[in-house]
């Protein structure tokens, strides 16, 4: 059918145009829209010119009601349909993922297991000549902390997809600390330097290590920006806000900025813009389900004038001083 126009009369008395179920609002006396479905035809005197119309109509505005309900409930459906649909992928990839840790940590527990016996067989040779070296202690104290961590980690990241889990009470500050401490040898070579501007120590009662992993997987994700840009003076902030109802974690750095283009796909699944050998695309896309399915969050990020801003807001309460992660 044709919409009405205001030129529908106009067009049957001069072009002599029959227009058919033409569809008309207008308002009756009261001011109510309505609608009517018209037909129009010219009418001809003997001579063959137009010398007026003929014309005829119906009240179809119930219908047109009915119409427009129509379309809203289909909208309504159609974007729930979507949203399942979303799920059911969203699930997919969860199971998909589940059986990558898995294997993940199938192979890894046997090399991570031998590189701490190595360094528990030099730590008896060490003892053995009397060979007392801080140095060579120290140096594998930390591998040996390294090696635990990341065999924590695998369990995190499975225990991340079991259904059962169970939140401790935890010094934020402490948690920010041990991130950073595991990766400040590495954030040295690559001469970034981890500034903490007013870090307020909070208790939290939360996931302590699924919270670190995307502490981690944040500050990474800076350093691999930082190597990669030109700036000099290279480095890394990290600052904590306490409010009543929130805890805000902000994470930022000075490598440039993420590209307008990749803003809004940073934490998709698989999206990545490293080196297939450098990256999954998977680090930010799992924090995120940390954050705001896990803990009940939100992770965020945007562009600042010297580069990207990453904010993990944690919504609380206060009980006993100890702040709830909700």
């Amino acid at each position: 059918m044709q919409r009405f126009t205001i030129g529908n009369k106009k067009r049957v008395l001069e072009e002599g145009i029959e227009l058919l179920d033409i569809e008309e609002p207008y308002r009756d006396e009261k001011g109510e829209l309505r609608w009517i479905s018209t037909s129009k035809k010219p009418i001809y005197d003997a001579d063959g010119k137009i010398v007026g119309l003929i014309g005829i109509s119906r009240d179809i505005t119930k219908r047109k009601f009915l119409e427009d309900n129509l379309k809203i409930e289909v909208k309504k459906q159609l974007k729930s349909l979507r949203e399942k649909d979303k799920l059911i992928a969203q699930q997919n990839k969860l199971i998909a993922m589940g059986e990558m840790i898995e294997n993940i940590a199938h192979q890894w527990r046997q090399p991570l297991n031998s590189i701490n016996a190595s360094v528990m067989l030099l730590d008896d040779k060490l003892q053995e000549y009397n060979i007392d070296d801080t140095e060579i202690e120290n140096e594998l104290d930390e591998i040996e902390n390294i090696t635990t961590y990341m065999t924590t980690t695998i369990d995190d990241f499975r225990n991340f997809y079991a259904k059962e889990k169970k939140k401790t009470t935890f010094s934020l500050k402490d948690s920010i600390l041990k991130t950073v401490s595991i990766v400040k040898k590495l954030f040295k070579y690559n001469n970034v330097s981890i500034v903490y501007s007013s870090i307020v120590d909070v208790e939290l009662y939360s996931y302590k290590s699924e919270l670190e992993q995307a502490l981690l997987v944040i500050l990474n994700n800076a350093r691999d920006a930082l190597v990669k840009s030109e700036t000099k003076d290279k480095k890394i902030e990290i600052s904590v806000i306490n409010a009543q109802k929130e805890t805000t974690i902000i994470i930022s750095d000075n490598a440039g900025g993420i590209k307008e283009e990749y803003l809004s796909k940073v934490f998709e699944p698989y999206f990545t813009t490293k080196h297939k050998t450098k990256g999954t695309g998977l680090g930010l896309y799992t924090s995120k389900m940390i954050v705001e399915q896990s803990m009940g969050g939100l992770l965020l990020v945007e562009n600042t004038e010297d580069g990207a801003l990453f904010k993990i807001i944690l919504r609380n309460r206060v009980e006993g001083g100890v702040v709830i992660n909700a």
